[in-house]
């Protein structure tokens, strides 16, 4: 049973709201893209978040989440060219490069909130899950930057 500090305690509850708000996006995002590939996408990091937020329940609850550090990094299906159907007008590529935008900056400031964070922890089994989310972060923002450089949105 693990044992949070008040500091800890404070700080996971900023993780699982922002968590939390990650999971509304990424979903109202994947309705609204109006690429094929970036509803994916969307969709694709939607559920990670899901698992990340399962993750900090975990933590909350006294328990260690399982980190599977190991784990081959995901494949992005904004960059799949199966149904390749990107959208067709100068407008669908202006919302969908708003809200690619939008979720890259989402991407960095969670990153930046769980950097933070992983200093203020002690136990090193909670570092290392915060670590692995946060490495999870940094991926997903990878993975936002490879559909807007593949789509000439990035400049």
């Amino acid at each position: 049973m693990v044992t949070l500090t008040p500091k800890e305690t404070s700080l996971l509850s900023d993780l699982k709201e922002q968590e939390k708000l990650c999971i509304e996006k990424y979903g109202r995002y994947a309705a609204q893209a109006k690429d094929n590939r970036l509803k994916a996408l969307f969709t694709q990091l939607q559920q990670n978040e899901d698992t990340h937020l399962q993750m900090l329940d975990q933590i909350s609850a006294g328990q260690t989440p399982q980190t599977n550090q190991s784990a081959q990094k995901p494949a992005n299906p904004a960059l799949d060219g199966k149904g390749k159907e990107n959208a067709c007008t100068s407008k669908d590529w202006e919302a969908d490069q708003y809200l690619c935008a939008d979720a890259l900056s989402m991407e960095k400031h969670v990153s930046s909130v769980y950097d933070t964070s992983i200093f203020e922890f002690g136990q090193p089994d909670l570092r290392e899950a915060l670590n692995k989310i946060q490495q999870d972060e940094q991926r997903h923002g990878e993975m936002i930057y490879q559909y807007m450089a593949a789509n000439n949105m990035y400049a």
